[in-house]
This record gives structure tokens, C-alpha cells and sequence, in this order.
């Protein structure tokens, strides 16, 4: 259960951070939230978690992760942040049955299609999509992804 709890703990702090440390507007207009920068631990938390636990499981740890979310965070921001789990879940679940190879490789592929769905999902819900924020969030993630990968 190590990776399930770690897996609900990111989803609860990055919505907590988008609710609770406000947004820089840069030069141009553009809406940036530190929570971009630390949102790249939650796709390979749920993919250890589903490892763990099963697809159908990490499900309702997403569900807890949101119902926790929506009490602790704006419940706006819970929300929006489900909502792009979800969506991008049905990629990490497609990836992780039909994708051969090992569980490195397919935490790869099922970040590289997760990743983007998720944070155009999540930015648009939220009214903070522009080029830079989807940028810097899906480097984020990616970078993580790419720590742990090595590490690993």
C-alpha cells in the first residue's frame, strides 16, 4: 500500500497547491502556478500505485484522492483535477493492458500520452492554459518521470 499512499498524498498536495499558493501572471498575460512545477510525481505515483494495486483499485484511490482533495483544496480545483485523471487514465489504461515490454517502458508510454491529455484538461478546466503553463507542466512531469526512470 506504500505506493497507493503516495500515489492519493501527490494528488492532495498538488490541488492544495493550486488552491492555496496563488498564481504568477507573467509579462505577457500568461497564468503560471508553482503547482506546474511539482505536478510531474503524480503519473509515475499512479502507475507504481497501479502496479500495486490494479487498475480497478488505483480507480478508487483516485476517487479517495479526489474526495480528500475536495475537502482539503478549493473543491473546484479537486474537481478540474479528477476530471483530467480520469480522462487521462482511459490512455494508462489502454497503454499499460495492450503495451508490451517492461513496467519501465510502459510508465514511458502511458506518461508520454497521460501527460499531455492531463495537463490540457486540467489547464483548461482551471483557466490557466496558455503555451507556457502546458509547457512547463508537461516538462515537469516529464523530468520527474525521467528521474525516477533512471533511479529506478
Amino acid at each position: 500500500m506504500r505506493y497507493s499512499i503516495i500515489y492519493i498524498a501527490t494528488v492532495v498536495l498538488i490541488n492544495m497547491a493550486f488552491t492555496y499558493m496563488p498564481p504568477f501572471e507573467l509579462y505577457d498575460g500568461t497564468i503560471w502556478s508553482i503547482g506546474s512545477v511539482i505536478a510531474g510525481a503524480v503519473f509515475v505515483a499512479r502507475d507504481y500505485a497501479q502496479r500495486e494495486v490494479g487498475h480497478y483499485k488505483v480507480m478508487l484511490l483516485m476517487i479517495t484522492a479526489g474526495a480528500i482533495s475536495y475537502l482539503l483544496a478549493d473543491p473546484f480545483v479537486a474537481i478540474a483535477s479528477i476530471s483530467a485523471f480520469a480522462i487521462s487514465e482511459l490512455g494508462d489504461y489502454l497503454v499499460f493492458t495492450f503495451k508490451k515490454g517492461s513496467f519501465k517502458n510502459k510508465v514511458i508510454w502511458s506518461s508520454l500520452i497521460g501527460v499531455p491529455v492531463d495537463t490540457v484538461v486540467f489547464l483548461m478546466i482551471i483557466n490557466h492554459l496558455s503555451a507556457f503553463s502546458f509547457v512547463i507542466m508537461c516538462l515537469s512531469k516529464l523530468l520527474v518521470l525521467a528521474y525516477l526512470w533512471k533511479v529506478k
